[in-house]
């Protein structure tokens, strides 16, 4: 776990011990209980403020994000700077406990949804005449090391932006799901690249069930009705205490995880970081080692990789399945069942924005349509 210490009002005196005092008190439950959810590396902001120079009264406030998009937060104050960063980690402490709680359980319900749908298929599988069920598997067996790779960068993607948690699902799980979908509604007449296409389809409609069933939904209140009293503030003022609860975005918000290389078989997942160049090079890795560019090259691709991660998630599929497939508009259209003058749009308006995102950032780009630009720079081979 990274401490990111911020200091208000304090003399160099006061400040010298505390970051060491924050980490002794988090190592003894908040550490290992991150570690346990592979957020080990997460970052810990931490501020110690003087509220009054006379009483001596200190104020230790703390906050971290967590995966599914969440914020938590832990506020202490006191005379005692030692105590009061006792009772803010351990606050701290119990909301991340709460939240983790939280995704297990939504994680139980998305397993047993899955399960559901699994069970569908299998019953339309078994109903196949065998003849057609050995050619449904033969026909997509040779396309599925082709699929992967597609998965992996999808998944890694949605992980980036914190729509999916790490972990679930895997690779294999959406792969086998497209496969399984695509053997029941199998066609005769299927040429491999209409087979591919329908695997892609059902690849992303697997994803985006999880998606959805990850994203929190909640009635909507008027700014204007009063806030029902919480039971743990009650139980905090109880005994002279506050804590100040509130969403306060940060530029860590957007956390990669890391791409296996596209020949990998199992998907393996990586601690959290925070840091554009550092979600760059993980995004980058979508490609396998032997097909990177070299030097500068290689950096400026994988730089527009990670913008890419800024896309919204159709434009996104419409861009790489272009860029990394090579799927003509038409193809595309198919797989996202969207009209081809629409993904016409969307890579335009796509490269468009990366190209203009790559210019901010002083990348030396050639002139031309950004189309033809961008598409190129993510296309570069050795």
């Amino acid at each position: 776990m990274i401490i990111k210490p911020h200091f208000e009002g304090l003399s160099t005196s006061d400040t010298s011990t505390w970051q060491a005092t924050v980490d002794d008190y988090a190592s003894r439950q908040l550490r290992p209980m991150l570690q346990a959810h592979g957020v080990g590396n997460g970052v810990l902001h931490a501020t110690l403020r003087r509220l009054s120079k006379r009483q001596h009264t200190f104020e230790a406030e703390l906050y971290m994000h967590l995966p599914g998009k969440k914020i938590i937060t832990a506020t202490a104050r006191g005379e005692q700077v030692p105590a009061v960063t006792e009772r803010a980690v351990d606050r701290l402490f119990r909301e991340a406990k709460r939240h983790f709680a939280q995704l297990h359980g939504q994680g139980r319900d998305r397993r047993t949804l899955r399960k559901q749908r699994l069970d569908e298929i299998e019953q339309r599988l078994a109903a196949l005449p065998a003849p057609v069920a050995e050619q449904s598997r033969q026909g997509i067996e040779t396309l599925l090391q082709q699929l992967t790779p597609v998965a992996t960068r999808e998944l890694a993607y949605l992980r980036a932006n914190g729509d999916l948690p790490a972990g679930y699902p895997t690779v294999t799980d959406v792969v086998d799901e497209a496969a399984a979908q695509t053997r029941a509604a199998w066609k005769a007449e299927y040429d491999a690249s209409k087979v591919y296409q329908q695997l892609l389809k059902h690849l992303f409609k697997a994803i985006d069930h999880e998606v959805a069933a990850v994203r929190p939904y909640a009635e909507a209140e008027s700014i204007d009705a009063e806030v029902a009293p919480d039971a743990e503030d009650q139980a905090e003022a109880m005994v002279q205490e506050e804590v100040y609860e509130y969403y306060q975005p940060d530029d860590s918000l957007s956390l990669a995880d890391v791409l296996p290389a596209a020949d990998t078989q199992a998907e393996e997942s990586a601690p959290e970081k925070e840091g554009e160049d550092t979600q760059a090079e993980e995004l980058a890795i979508a490609q396998s080692e032997d097909e990177q560019p070299d030097g500068p090259r290689r950096s400026e691709q994988a730089y527009a990789l990670n913008v890419v991660k800024a896309l919204p998630i159709v434009w996104r599929r419409a861009l790489l399945l272009r860029a990394f497939d090579d799927l003509s508009n038409a193809d595309i259209a198919s797989v996202l069942e969207v009209e081809e003058a629409a993904v016409n749009g969307w890579i335009d308006q796509s490269c468009s924005f990366v190209q203009a995102r790559l210019t901010d950032a002083g990348v030396p780009l050639p002139t031309g349509h950004a189309r033809e630009v961008v598409l190129t720079l993510l296309q570069t081979r050795r």
